[in-house]
């Protein structure tokens, strides 16, 4: 965007993505110490070598729920810059899936567009037109676009993802119920061979699992009736630390943001990789009442920690930490690149990590966050500390360990 604009939604913000369910992106945040022991330099350093936080699937998501209307209320709103780029349009697109007139919403959208912008939009429209029409507002939609619309959508919104169908899954599983901008801000990581496994699955669930009641009943039947395109997606499945890691990044349920993240995620997994972080978290679970919960931890459950998150890496949390700012704009970033860095660490600094970046993520999008100018993407100089002070307890366990 350029300083004569009004503020415009960041180019990654997915215009229509897919996903199977979703969570509320937030949580409680707690108090806002600045507390950053051994870690300090290793979050200057990746400071001043990380690269400008590019736009993810998070920020792409607020920013669609809050800079850009759906086509009415675009048309309702005069505006005076009339030279809106494909990919300033996101937000205002990424609503489309839901209205019963989406190719109509789609072209409302790029009214204010330049005349390339006009020309993608009427693109995505015509796609829409010749492979989804008369399919369901909502998810179903969303499934058939980035399935057979994939193209367009990608060219409008310059998308180059590289995440697998799990990774994307994983990421929309975080939106709530019915949050569609929050879902389709996960499709620009998608890589474009993924992005149909993702629409088919997506399809799928919508049109035999999401009018279920509960998440539960929604995962087991996307475990049962839509096997096939599940296991397409999720290719192996999860070990251990991935599915730690999904689950770790799922905000709780609350009544007005019901979601079915943590189901999800399991079903990603393996068989082993479920039994052995449910033997870990057991064993945590243990040690909850202790004086010293962490001391306990790695007394009693460092077997079972070894287990999971595998013992052959020498990094500590403050080497992951820079790596990830250093190679993967932050967390948030490249889902693959932080599963590289992550790879070199030992077990205890990756069960230190998968924690600490799912505290930052779920704090990145709370409302305390954004008043602090902390939403991503983030400056490591000036928020760092007090994300920390968000998740004190996780940063002491990857960052001081006992």
């Amino acid at each position: 965007m350029t300083p004569a604009r009004r503020p415009q939604p960041s180019p990654a913000l997915a215009v229509l993505c897919i996903a199977v369910l979703a969570v509320a992106c937030g949580e409680s945040a707690g108090g806002s110490d600045a507390t950053t022991a051994t870690d300090t330099a290793a979050a200057e350093a990746a400071a001043a070598d990380a690269p400008a936080a590019a736009d993810t699937a998070k920020d792409t998501a607020t920013s669609g729920a809050t800079d850009a209307g759906t086509a009415t209320d675009n048309a309702a709103k005069p505006d005076l810059d009339l030279d809106l780029e494909c990919k300033e349009i996101q937000g205002c697109l990424a609503k489309c899936p839901a209205d019963k007139d989406v190719v109509a919403c789609i072209d409302g959208c790029a009214k204010d567009g330049t005349a390339a912008t006009k020309t993608k939009a009427k693109a995505i429209s015509d796609c829409a037109t010749q492979q989804c029409k008369g399919v369901a507002p909502g998810p179903a939609t969303f499934g058939c676009l980035a399935a057979k619309c994939f193209d367009p959508l990608a060219a409008c919104g310059e998308w180059n993802g590289t995440g697998t169908c799990a990774q994307s899954i994983g990421c929309t599983a975080r939106c709530a119920f019915g949050d569609d901008a929050c879902r389709s801000a996960c499709l620009p990581a998608t890589a474009k061979a993924e992005a149909s496994k993702m629409g088919a699955l997506m399809t799928c669930g919508a049109e035999k699992c999401y009018a279920l009641g509960s998440a539960d009943e929604i995962a087991a039947c996307i475990a049962d009736k839509c096997a096939t395109e599940l296991g397409a997606c999720k290719a192996d499945g999860w070990n251990c630390t991935q599915l730690a890691a999904c689950h770790a990044k799922c905000p709780p349920p609350t009544p007005d943001k019901p979601n079915a993240c943590k189901q999800l995620c399991t079903v990603l997994a393996t068989k082993d990789g479920k039994e052995k972080e449910a033997a870990l978290v057991e064993c945590k679970a243990g040690c909850s009442a202790t004086l010293n919960k962490i001391e306990c931890i790695n007394k009693t459950c460092d077997e079972k920690r070894i287990a999971c998150f595998v013992n052959d890496g020498a990094d500590d949390c403050n080497a992951i930490f820079k790596c990830v700012n250093a190679s993967c704009q932050g967390i948030g970033g490249d889902a693959k690149c932080i599963g590289d860095c992550l790879k070199k660490g030992s077990a205890k600094a990756k069960d230190g990590w998968v924690y600490y970046e799912g505290c930052i993520t779920l704090t990145l999008e709370t409302d305390q966050a954004k008043k602090s100018q902390c939403a991503f993407p983030y400056d490591l100089t000036t928020c760092i500390n007090h994300m920390n002070g968000f998740c004190n307890a996780q940063h002491s366990a990857c960052f001081k360990p006992q």
